[in-house]
């Protein structure tokens, strides 16, 4: 609270300027600016780029499909043109095989998923997950277990056996950092060991309007 005078009765009103970002609300507000900004442009000739700047964004990143590298140019031509008018800067461009592709880049980042650019295929990254821990405790296994990041689900039957393990240390009663008891450490170390198998399981990046 901040006040006018000094008996405390007339308070000062502060409004943000800009879209804040670090609060709980932030990725709503800024998906919610960008849709209301891209929707000044449904009756222009413009309308199909930016409904699909629209409908392909998530949080700060835009994954699209074409289908020639001249409708590519376009809509990149035109989406920064779009975004720039709201002081939104579009960069960080990235193709898959068929249009230019840089070279020693062939797998990236895509949302916390790893895309082979080359073969067009979605898979998780399982490099985060690291060696494994001398002591396991709760907190250890939660911490390991939330490293894995898979939005699509298709790992679900790998991430079923974490989460089991956890009810079964809710059950022992164990606190976040008491060592768990020795047949779900070496569970859980088994699991560690089939994590390393991620990286073969692929998925064709689809694309649909």
């Amino acid at each position: 609270m901040w006040w006018r005078d000094k008996e405390w009765k007339l308070t000062k009103v502060y409004q943000h300027a800009t879209v804040v970002f670090g609060l709980t609300c932030s990725s709503f507000l800024s998906g919610a600016v960008i849709h209301h900004h891209l929707d000044k442009y449904v009756s222009t000739p413009v309308k199909d780029v930016a409904m699909k700047l629209k409908h392909s964004s998530y949080v700060d990143n835009c994954i699209i499909s074409v289908n020639t590298e001249q409708e590519l140019q376009r809509f990149m031509k035109i989406s920064t043109e779009l975004m720039s008018a709201a002081k939104f800067e579009l960069r960080g461009w990235e193709f898959s095989e068929g249009f230019r592709m840089q070279e020693n880049l062939e797998t990236m980042s895509v949302l916390g998923l790893l895309w082979n650019r080359s073969k067009d295929v979605l898979s998780c990254d399982d490099r985060l997950v690291g060696a494994p821990p001398y002591v396991v405790t709760r907190r250890v296994i939660l911490s390991i277990a939330n490293r894995v990041f898979d939005p699509i689900g298709f790992t679900c039957p790998l991430t079923l056996c974490r989460k089991l393990l956890l009810q079964g240390s809710w059950q022992a009663r164990l606190s976040w950092d008491s060592e768990v008891s020795t047949d779900i450490k070496k569970k859980f170390l088994n699991w560690l060991e089939d994590i390393k198998m991620l990286h073969f399981i692929e998925i064709n990046r689809r694309f649909s309007m």
